[in-house]
């Protein structure tokens, strides 16, 4: 049953049920509006921080970046400058292996005089010897 009511100024006749109804959703959907704008003020501001913060992570990240591979490189600089040293105390006694095997020979070839053949292996062929 709908009730109507009659303006005592104007005398329009209305429904009083249509009326509150109109009302009501109006405060509902202005109520509904600023929730809504609320929460999306919200998550706008959540996004902004969420950006930030993956910007701040890929910045140290390109930051650890760069110091592991200075590390890195400095690592490999040492070992390499560690196997030069090894490379060289070798090549030292190589030549002094020779150098001895050389000193030996000519004093053999001293007191054997020339009966004592060449050594090939101490002498120098020509060819080269390749890593």
């Amino acid at each position: 049953m709908m009730e109507k009511i009659k303006c005592p100024n104007c005398g329009h006749i209305f429904d009083v049920e249509e009326a509150l109804t109109d009302k009501f959703r109006a405060h509902l959907e202005k109520e509904y509006e600023k929730k809504l704008s609320a929460q999306a003020k919200k998550f706008k501001s959540e996004k902004e921080q969420l950006e930030k913060e993956r910007a701040e992570l890929e910045r140290l990240r390109e930051e650890q970046d760069e110091v592991l591979k200075f590390e890195l490189k400095k690592l490999l600089n040492k070992e390499k400058r560690a196997m030069n040293r090894i490379w060289a105390e070798r090549e030292k006694q190589i030549w002094i292996v020779q150098e001895s095997i050389a000193s030996l020979f000519g004093s053999i070839k001293g007191i054997a005089g020339k009966e004592l053949k060449s050594a090939g292996v101490l002498e120098l062929t020509g060819k080269v010897i390749e890593d």
